[in-house]
């Protein structure tokens, strides 16, 4: 309720010098401060447990050697210590999800402040509050005239469903396609985007979901013999190589499936390529390809399982790497018929002259 019902006002941290208004004012306002935010959770729960502030340092700073001043502090967060659950919230992002923290302050130390504080310091929990995944299904068409018109679906949890529902949550309607235009264009899809469509960014409890559809007047040449297209799929993100003696950043482990059924013109024929199959200790990657029919079918799923690889396991990643880069280079090759050639009608019989 808090986090739902009372508006933030976005205003730097200690911007008001730290003066709180009461949880009525705040209530009966509906906007709130951060501070005021978290005042207002501690009152309302008061009975249930312990809550405490948690001031985050500006990135950069290092505490250890610069003594605490509330201008060196960026975010406040909220640590609940309740009998049933330890847990970390952020109640400043409207739309993010119950015990989700963002990224960026994730695993970062905060200085302590409340009842009962026994350590000054402690590291923000780096989990999320369920597992990362994200799936994108495509359903695409091709014409006799090689226009591609496809309608694109996704659902996310985990770090990039926050970040889309604060994108749609602040932005007005009318700019969405702008938003959207920018997720495709992160996953390789060049063509303009329309008719975006999003869920409720507050609906927290279920996955954030995202569609538009691509139209794409001269995506093939039919002419060309013959005509080889990629799997319209997004392509898969990977970090790319360390430097040398650095640590292979793979972030926080993710889960994605991508899916796309591409239904052709009557008569086209289609030599699909082969899937392959990577599994390390750090990630998974698989992919199928088929045809039936006058209709193709592509499938990639990759998993994230660490969220670091040691510097020593650079050549055993960069040949993961190139495992995945080779198999998104592959095309299916389809063949159409040629139409049947245009015969001449006979000319009518010449009548003699009478």
């Amino acid at each position: 309720m808090v986090s739902q019902k009372i508006k933030t006002v976005d205003l730097p941290l200690g911007a008001t010098g730290f003066r709180i208004r009461s949880p009525w004012e705040v209530l009966k306002s509906g906007y709130a401060t951060a501070e005021d935010k978290y005042a207002l959770f501690a009152a309302l729960t008061n009975s249930l447990g312990v809550t405490q502030l948690g001031f985050v340092p500006v990135a950069g700073i290092d505490l250890a050697i610069t003594p605490p001043s509330p201008s060196l502090f960026e975010h406040l967060l909220t640590l609940v210590i309740w009998p049933s659950f330890r847990t970390w919230l952020d109640l400043n992002v409207e739309v993010a999800p119950f015990k989700l923290v963002p990224l960026q302050f994730r695993g970062k130390k905060a200085f302590m402040s409340g009842s009962l504080v026994s350590d000054r310091w402690r590291q923000v929990d780096d989990v999320l509050p369920y597992q990362a995944k994200q799936t994108v299904s495509i359903d695409a068409s091709l014409t006799p005239e090689g226009k591609l018109s496809a309608r694109v679906h996704y659902a996310m949890r985990g770090d990039n469903e926050l970040l889309l529902r604060v994108a749609f949550h602040q932005s007005p309607r009318e700019k969405w396609n702008e938003v959207a235009q920018l997720l495709a264009l992160s996953d390789g899809f060049r063509s303009k985007i329309e008719n975006v469509s999003a869920s409720d960014p507050y609906a927290t409890k279920d996955p954030f979901t995202v569609e538009y559809e691509i139209s794409q007047p001269k995506f093939i040449d039919w002419s060309k013999k013959p005509v080889r297209i990629p799997a319209i799929l997004p392509l898969v993100g990977l970090p790319d190589p360390p430097a040398k003696s650095a640590p292979i950043e793979l972030g926080t482990p993710l889960d994605v499936t991508t899916t796309v059924t591409l239904h052709l013109p009557p008569g086209t024929t289609v030599e699909s390529p082969a899937g392959t199959a990577v599994d390390r200790d750090y990630a998974k990657f698989s992919s199928t390809y088929a045809a039936t029919g006058n209709t193709l079918t592509a499938a990639r799923h990759i998993q994230f399982l660490l969220r670091q690889l040691p510097a020593d396991r650079a050549l055993d990643y960069n040949t993961f790497l190139h495992a995945i880069q080779n198999d998104q280079s592959q095309r299916f090759t389809l063949f159409r018929p040629d139409p049947d050639p245009v015969t001449p009608k006979p000319a009518a019989p010449t009548q003699p002259k009478p």
